[in-house]
């Protein structure tokens, strides 16, 4: 039964892909970014990714979206909007871990190739930092990016030590966190030409959005479909 799903799922993905593909034909001008999430759901990282595919996709890039389904809400549909073109595996390809992985590379390699990527940002994805060797080797002039939100989690971790090679940029969203990653290079014994592949980039929202002489009452309920007689309940998750 499963060499016949897997027959399906490729026929549709190639299907996809030919869209795409000639879609983007129109347009040569642009950078295409492959961005890999674990998958989709609400959540700061993911709204760090959205934030970076509204604020340049309208300046000479394009953005795809490889990763499983998560959740299905009004955040996560207006997140993925956002992309060119999204490609949605199962859950179960979300596992590093997985006997799935090698279908995983067969999804990215062929977006990659199929749709000329130049750069694949990594957020989180531990299917996406076990195949960085195998990228740089199948495509040496696509480049690798990395966004490092919190520590002990994602590319902060022990396990993603051995990725730093091929990590041609590093983004933290601190200075702290930053230095937590170099203490790990230290503590690995790697050396400190990986540091300058490092930069800090903050978090941030625009105030503006939040400003209630420049926002229309309840633009937010519209947005995002929510009826007028629904309650809204808001709160802080964390701040750190």
């Amino acid at each position: 039964f499963r060499p016949y799903l897997l027959f399906f799922r490729r026929s549709l993905f190639y299907f996809r892909l030919w869209v795409v593909q000639n879609n983007l034909r129109k347009d040569n001008s642009k950078v295409d970014v492959l961005c890999l999430i674990p998958e989709l759901v609400v959540g700061g990282s993911e709204k760090v990714v959205g934030d970076i595919v509204n604020g340049l996709k309208g300046k000479g890039y394009r953005f795809h979206f490889l990763g499983s389904r998560g959740e299905n809400n009004a955040w996560c549909r207006s997140l993925i909007r956002s992309f060119n073109s999204s490609f949605l595996l199962s859950e179960n390809l979300k596992d590093p871990d997985s006997i799935n992985f090698e279908e995983y590379y067969f999804f990215a390699a062929k977006i990659i190739r199929f749709l000329g990527i130049k750069v694949i940002l990594i957020s989180n994805s531990a299917q996406g930092y076990k195949a960085i060797e195998r990228f740089k080797s199948d495509f040496p002039l696509v480049k690798i990016v990395d966004i490092l939100h919190v520590e002990k989690f994602g590319g902060t971790t022990d396990e993603a030590i051995p990725y730093v090679p091929w990590l041609d940029r590093r983004i933290c969203i601190s200075h702290y966190l930053q230095d937590h990653v170099q203490k790990k290079y230290l503590r690995a014994g790697l050396n400190g030409e990986y540091f300058n592949r490092m930069n800090v980039i903050y978090n941030g929202n625009d105030m503006d959005d939040f400003d209630l002489a420049k926002v229309e009452r309840g633009a937010f309920r519209v947005q995002y479909g929510i009826k007028p007689e629904t309650r809204i309940i808001s709160y802080i998750g964390r701040v750190s």
